[in-house]
C-alpha cells in the first residue's frame, strides 16, 4: 500500500525537481511513467526508484509523472499523477531609486521582481523617526505626493513569494526638489553704443536648469533663438550693432521636470555715446549731441558743455522723464533746445540752471 503519494514540485530552471513515494510491501518494485506537456499519452521512464528526479528544464517543465509500484507476489497500485514545473527564483529585477521632486507633485519609486506569487510591502522612516514601520502599500509601486512630511522619508521594500522565499530591496530616499523661480531678473534696459561688448544674466533657481535665450528684432512681435555668446547659460554676452536699437531678449528657463519660466525683457537702446551719467545722440549734421537719457539717481546733475570733444546742444525728448529723484539740474550755456517731454513728471524738479 502507498503511505506517502508523490507531490507535484516545482523548483527553479537549473534546479534538481525530485518527487517520492513512500510504500509497504514484500520486494517492491517501482516503475515511473511520465507524460511531457506537449505529448498525448504516458511513456515508460528509465526510473526505476522510490525517487524520480530530473534537472527542470525547458522540456521538463509542465512533465506529468505517476509510479507504478508492484510486490513480490504480483500485486500492483498506482499512484497519483504529479506536475513537475518550473518557477522563477526570487529576484529583484529593477532595484528602486531616490526619488527628488518639488512639493505638490507624486514621487513614485518602482520595484521589479519575479518570482512565483509575489507579495510586497514596503518600510518606511522620516527623517524624524528613528526606525522603519511597516507602510498600508503592498504594491511594487510605493507613491506618495510630495511635502515637507515626506522630504528624507527613506524605503525599502520585502518582496515574498509563494514558496516562502523573500528577498530586500536597496533603501532609496524622497526628497523635495527645489521649486523653479527667477531670483534676480535682468535689467529691463541697456543703454548700448554699437561695437561694445554687454552681457544681460539671469540668477534662478531649481533643478537642472538649461537656459535658452530668445532674441526679437521687430518690437517682440516674433521671437527666435538668439546664437549670441552664452546663449544657452544663465548670461548672454552680445556685441551692439548700429542697427541694434530697439533689440529685445528674454531667457527661457526650464528644469528637469519640465517646467518652465520666463525672464523679463531686456531692450536694448542705441546710443552714439554713453558716459558714467547719460546717454547720448549725434544730431543729424554731427555737429554735437542730444543727451537722451539719464543713467544715475541723483538729486543734482550736471550735464557737460562737451562730450568726444563735441558740444553738447540738446536735451532730448523724455530725457529725463519720471525721473522722481532730481531735485536741480545744471545745463551747460551750450543747450539751444530742450524738447517736449524731457522733464515730465519730474515732480521733485525745484531748480534748472
Amino acid at each position: 500500500s502507498i503511505i506517502t503519494q508523490p507531490a507535484d514540485a516545482a523548483v527553479g530552471n537549473g534546479e534538481k525537481a525530485s518527487v517520492t513515494v513512500e510504500a509497504t510491501g514484500d520486494g517492491l518494485a517501482y516503475q515511473w511513467y511520465l507524460k511531457n506537456k506537449n505529448s498525448t499519452k504516458f511513456s515508460k521512464s528509465s526510473v526505476t526508484k522510490k525517487t524520480y528526479s530530473v534537472t527542470m528544464s525547458d522540456s521538463v517543465d509542465g512533465r506529468q509523472l505517476y509510479c507504478v509500484i508492484t510486490d513480490s507476489h504480483g500485486h500492483s497500485v498506482t499512484t497519483e499523477t504529479v506536475t513537475l514545473s518550473r518557477c522563477f527564483s526570487l529576484l529583484i529585477i529593477t532595484q528602486p531609486q531616490d526619488v527628488k521632486t518639488i512639493s505638490g507633485v507624486k514621487a513614485s519609486v518602482t520595484l521589479v521582481a519575479e518570482g512565483d506569487g509575489l507579495a510586497y510591502q514596503w518600510y518606511v522612516k522620516n527623517k524624524t523617526a528613528t526606525k522603519f514601520s511597516k507602510s498600508s502599500i503592498t504594491k511594487n509601486i510605493y507613491s506618495v505626493t510630495m511635502s515637507d512630511t515626506v522630504d528624507g522619508r527613506q524605503l525599502y521594500c520585502v518582496v515574498s513569494d509563494s514558496h516562502g522565499n523573500s528577498i530586500t530591496s536597496d533603501t532609496v530616499t524622497l526628497s523635495k526638489a527645489v521649486p523653479l523661480a527667477i531670483l534676480e531678473q535682468p535689467v529691463q534696459k541697456i543703454e548700448a553704443m554699437a561695437q561694445k561688448k554687454y552681457t544681460i544674466s539671469v540668477v534662478a533657481e531649481g533643478e537642472e536648469l538649461t537656459y535658452q535665450w530668445k532674441i526679437s528684432t521687430n518690437g517682440g512681435a516674433t521671437w527666435k533663438n538668439t546664437s549670441s555668446s552664452g546663449n544657452k547659460t544663465s548670461k548672454l554676452t552680445i556685441t551692439a550693432k548700429t542697427n541694434y536699437d530697439g533689440y529685445m531678449y528674454y531667457c527661457e528657463i526650464t528644469d528637469e521636470y519640465g517646467n518652465k519660466i520666463d525672464a523679463e525683457i531686456t531692450t536694448i537702446h542705441l546710443n552714439d555715446y554713453v558716459d558714467n551719467a547719460f546717454t547720448y545722440r549725434l544730431t543729424l549734421d554731427g555737429s554735437g549731441y542730444i543727451v537722451t537719457g539719464c543713467l544715475i539717481s541723483d538729486s543734482k546733475l550736471i550735464v557737460p558743455s562737451e562730450v568726444n570733444e563735441l558740444s553738447v546742444v540738446e536735451i532730448g525728448e523724455e530725457a529725463f522723464m519720471n525721473n522722481m529723484d532730481l531735485v536741480s539740474i545744471d545745463l551747460p550755456d551750450s543747450i539751444n533746445v530742450i524738447r517736449s517731454r524731457a522733464f515730465k513728471n519730474c515732480t521733485n524738479l525745484k531748480e534748472m540752471y
